[in-house]
């Protein structure tokens, strides 16, 4: 009987060992099952974070493009600034030497005038003084 109750006791532990044994299998692989799911996780949290990274790399070329794009644009503004100062300062001294020719050309016509009229006057003065003379002759002659 002893030994029937060994064999039962033997019996009964080794369904025991079978049975730990068994949730200890299914607790492995339900670890391992999990440990799966949280590298799959991981795996796509990397993939996200990669393109997240890749995303803001594309984002921070597009924005050093935009930022050369508006430094041209300035440089360009700066220059046609530049070049409309030079024509604005050229078109005054233009004006200015316009204006010293105009002024110098008046004093030109204003001196020649001078001329004609101090000639006009010499000539006017030479006709009386010649007219006077003749009178005179001919006042002499009558007397």
């Amino acid at each position: 009987l002893r030994s029937a109750h060994r064999g039962s006791d033997a019996s009964a532990g080794l369904k025991y060992t079978v049975a730990s044994q068994g949730r200890d299998l299914a607790d492995l692989q339900a670890a391992a099952e999990s440990k799966e799911a949280r590298a799959r996780a991981a795996e796509a949290e990397a993939k996200a974070l990669a393109a997240d990274r890749d995303a803001a790399a594309a984002a921070a070329a597009e924005a050093s493009a935009a930022s050369a794009w508006w430094e041209a644009r300035a440089v360009a503004a700066e220059t046609a600034c530049s070049d409309l100062r030079a024509q604005m300062e050229t078109a005054v001294q233009i004006d200015r030497d316009r204006r010293q020719v105009d002024v110098e050309q008046a004093a030109v016509i204003a001196d020649l005038e001078l001329r004609v009229v101090r000639a006009q006057a010499e000539a006017e003065g030479a006709r009386r003084c010649a007219e006077a003379r003749e009178a005179g002759i001919v006042a002499a002659r009558d007397e």
